[in-house]
C-alpha cells in the first residue's frame, strides 16, 4: 500500500512538471526560437520516460534520467545565448556540453558505486538474517528432537519396567534388553538402569536357605566343575548379567541434603549375596566405565558372599571389586582382571586363574586348594591362606605378602618371589624349580612374634635361582655332614619382570 501511494505521488509530480514546461514553452518569445526545438524534444522524451517508468514501476529513475538529459541538452544552450555566430555558438555549446557530460559521468559512476554497495549491504543483511533464522530453526529442531527422544526414552523406560515384572519369560527378556538399549541412548538414565538390573539379579537369584540346601558340588573330571541343571542360573538373570557386563557404566554423582558440594560418587554395582552358580560373565566390562567428568573413579562390582561356583569369568574386568567371602569353587577365571580386588575369605578351590591379573589384590585367608594360578601377576598382593596343592608355576609374586600362607605341595616352579614376605609360611613339599628367590629372607625375623617359614629342605631349593641376598633359615645352614650340598647361587641367572 505504501508503494502504490508513492507511485501515485510520483505520477502527480510528473504531470505537474509537464504542465509547467508546456506553459513555459508557450510563453517563449519569438527570439527564443532556438530553444523551442530542444524543449519540444525534451518534452517528448519526458513523456516517453514517464510511460516507461509507469510500465516498469521505476518512475523515479525515469525522472532522474530525464533530468540528466535536460542538464546536457538545455543548459549549454542557455549558457551561450547572445550575439554569436552559429559556428561559435555550436562550439561553445559543445564545450559546455562536454563538461556537463564528464560531470554527469562522474556523478553516475559515484551513484552506481553507491547503489552497488547498498545492494551488497542489503544482500549481506539478507544473508545474515537468513543464516540467523536458519540457525534458530536448526536449534529449535534439535531441541524438539531432543525432547522427542527424551519423551520416547521415558515411555520406553516406563514400559520396560512394567514388563520386567511379567510372568512370561519372553516379555522379561525383551524388557531387560530394552533397558540396555535405553542406557546407551540416554546417558542420564544409565545409573538408574544399572541399579534396576542389579536389583533384579539380587531379587531373582537371592542366596537363601533353599539355595543352600539344593547345593551339590562335585567334579566330573579334574579341573572341571559340574553343576546340575536344576541349579543353573535363570535365563532372565543371565540376560541381566549380560547387559550389565557388556556396557561401560559411568559413576553417578549423588547430592547430599547439604547440596552438591557435599555429594559423593556412587561407584558400586551391587550383586552381593546372589546365587550366580554357572553364570556366564566372560568379558564382563562393568568395571571399565569412568565418570562423566573423566575422573578415574571406575564402577566397582560388589560380589560379597555371592555364589559363583562353576561360573565363567574368563577375561572379566573386576578390578577393585569386592569378592569378600564369595564362593568361586571351580570357576573358570583365566585372564581375569582382579587388580586391587578384595578376595578376603573367598573360596577358590579348583578354580582356574591362569594368566590372571592380581596386582595388589587381597587374597588373605582364602581357600585355594588345587587352584591353578599359572603365570598370574600378583605383584604387591597379599597371598595368604590355604594354597595346598595349588599351581603357582610362573607366577609373578614380587614384593607379595605370603606371610602365614599354607603352600603345602604347591608348585612354585619358575615363580618370582623376589622381595616377598614369607614369614611363618608353610612350604612343605612345595616345588621351587627355577623359582627366583633373590632378595627373599627365609630366616627368623628380628622382631618378637615372627617365625621363619616351615617345611623347607635343601633339596627343594637346589634348582632355585638365588644369590647373596637370599637368606636361608638357620636349620638349613646347620645341616649335618653328608647332607645335600648347600643351595647354589647362580647370580647371572636372569630375573623375571
Amino acid at each position: 500500500m505504501h508503494r502504490s501511494e508513492h507511485q501515485h505521488r510520483m505520477r502527480e509530480g510528473a504531470r505537474a512538471l509537464g504542465g509547467r514546461l508546456m506553459s513555459t514553452f508557450r510563453r517563449l518569445r519569438a527570439t527564443d526560437y532556438q530553444l523551442r526545438g530542444p524543449l519540444l524534444l525534451l518534452l517528448v522524451l519526458l513523456l516517453l520516460m514517464l510511460a516507461l517508468g509507469r510500465a516498469t514501476g521505476r518512475i523515479g529513475w525515469a525522472i532522474a534520467a530525464w533530468a540528466v538529459l535536460v542538464l546536457i541538452v538545455l543548459v549549454p544552450r542557455l549558457q551561450v545565448r547572445g550575439e554569436l555566430k552559429d559556428k561559435e555558438r555550436l562550439e561553445a555549446e559543445n564545450g559546455a556540453r562536454q563538461t556537463l557530460v564528464q560531470l554527469a559521468g562522474g556523478v553516475l559512476l559515484f551513484a552506481g558505486a553507491w547503489v552497488a554497495w547498498a545492494q551488497l549491504q542489503e544482500q549481506h543483511n539478507a544473508n545474515t538474517t537468513t543464516a540467523s533464522v536458519a540457525e534458530q530453526n536448526l536449534r529449535l529442531a534439535q531441541d524438539n528432537l531432543l525432547l522427542t527422544k527424551q519423551a520416547q526414552a521415558t515411555e520406553r523406560f516406563t514400559r520396560a519396567l512394567d514388563q520386567l515384572n511379567s510372568d512370561r519369560l519372553q516379555v522379561r527378556l525383551g524388557a531387560i534388553y530394552s533397558l540396555g538399549r535405553i542406557s546407551r541412548d540416554s546417558p542420564s538414565d544409565q545409573w538408574a538402569i544399572m541399579e534396576i538390573l542389579a536389583t533384579f539379579v539380587r531379587e531373582k537369584s537371592s542366596w537363601g536357605p533353599q539355595a543352600a540346601r539344593s547345593t551339590t558340588r562335585h567334579y566330573q573330571m579334574p579341573d572341571f566343575y559340574v553343576l546340575p541343571k536344576e541349579q543353573r542360573i535363570r535365563q532372565d538373570v543371565q540376560a541381566a548379567l549380560t547387559v550389565l557386563g557388556s556396557h561401560e557404566w559411568h559413576s553417578d554423582f549423588a547430592e547430599s541434603n547439604s547440596g552438591a558440594l557435599h555429594g559423593y560418587w556412587r561407584t558400586w554395582m551391587d550383586l552381593s549375596e546372589s546365587d550366580l552358580r554357572g553364570a556366564d560373565l566372560m568379558e564382563f566390562r562393568g568395571a571399565l566405565g569412568k565418570t562423566l567428568d573423566r575422573r578415574q573413579a571406575n564402577v566397582r562390582v560388589n560380589l560379597q558372599k555371592s555364589h559363583l561356583e562353576g561360573a565363567q569369568l574368563h577375561g572379566a574386568h573386576l578390578e577393585s571389586a569386592s569378592l569378600i567371602s564369595a564362593n568361586l569353587e571351580g570357576a573358570a577365571m583365566e585372564s581375569v582382571g582382579l587388580a586391587g580386588a578384595s578376595l578376603l575369605g573367598a573360596t577358590l578351590d579348583g578354580a582356574r586363574l591362569d594368566f590372571a591379573s592380581l596386582d595388589h589384590a587381597d587374597l588373605d585367608d582364602v581357600s585355594a586348594r588345587k587352584t591353578s594360578f599359572s603365570d598370574v601377576t600378583a605383584r604387591g598382593a597379599t597371598v595368604s591362606g590355604d594354597f595346598t596343592d595349588a599351581a603357582l608355576d610362573g607366577a609373578n609374586l614380587r614384593d607379595a605378602n605370603l606371610r602365614g600362607g599354607r603352600f603345602i605341595g604347591a608348585d612354585l616352579s619358575g615363580a618370582v618371589l623376589s622381595g616377598a614376605n614369607v614369614r611363618d609360611a608353610d612350604f612343605t613339599r612345595a616345588k621351587f624349580d627355577k623359582a627366583d628367590l633373590r632378595g627373599v629372607n627365609f630366616q627368623r625375623p628380628s622382631g618378637p612374634g615372627g617365625r621363619p617359614p616351615r617345611g623347607l629342605t635343601i633339596e627343594q631349593l637346589r634348582s632355585a635361582i638365588t644369590d647373596h641376598t637370599t637368606l636361608l633359615p638357620d636349620y638349613l645352614k646347620a645341616a649335618p655332614p653328608g647332607s645335600p650340598a648347600p643351595v647354589p647361587t647362580p647370580s647371572a641367572s636372569p630375573s623375571r619382570p
